[in-house]
């Protein structure tokens, strides 16, 4: 990941640079207090590379804000990778943070509009990825996660 994320970052895709260099660091760091020369350089290069948006990170405290053609706004608290379904490219993981969980067909439709949303917004996104598993999180309440492949968010 770390090399592919240097390529990406050399080809001015800062958004797959960056979520890349965050797979590379978790790889690389198992554990939040090990450290290494080889983590720290990582991080340099990762923050380089990040997008403005991306400078101070994403998290439940600080959530990504993305707002849709409708006016709907999404907020996303996290990134990750799955690499499980085999294919040539991973899918791109968005933690998603929504105060109800609602009905299964609602949130089915929240979470691919997110994922529509953060693709639109970020059209680099469709080179590096297979898809995207959007998981909305709200407080009491299981995860609920869908996947939308690339071709589908138009």
């Amino acid at each position: 990941y770390w090399t592919t994320a240097r390529s990406m970052a050399k080809q001015n895709q800062p958004w797959n640079a960056w979520l890349y260099y965050q797979q590379a660091a978790a790889l690389l760091q198992p554990v939040g207090f090990v450290s290494s020369s080889h983590l720290e350089k990582l991080q340099t290069e990762a923050s380089t590379a990040a997008p403005p948006v991306l400078q101070k990170g994403v998290s439940v405290d600080q959530p990504l804000v993305l707002r849709a053609t409708d006016g709907t706004e999404y907020r996303i608290t996290g990134f990750g990778f799955d690499d499980s379904s085999s294919k040539e490219k991973v899918d791109l993981v968005v933690h998603l943070k929504v105060d109800t969980a609602g009905d299964a067909a609602a949130t089915r439709k929240r979470n691919s509009e997110a994922a529509r949303t953060l693709v639109l917004a970020y059209p680099e996104l469709r080179s590096a990825f297979h898809g995207v598993w959007v998981s909305s999180e709200s407080p009491g309440a299981s995860p609920f996660a869908t996947e939308e492949p690339m071709e589908n968010l138009r």
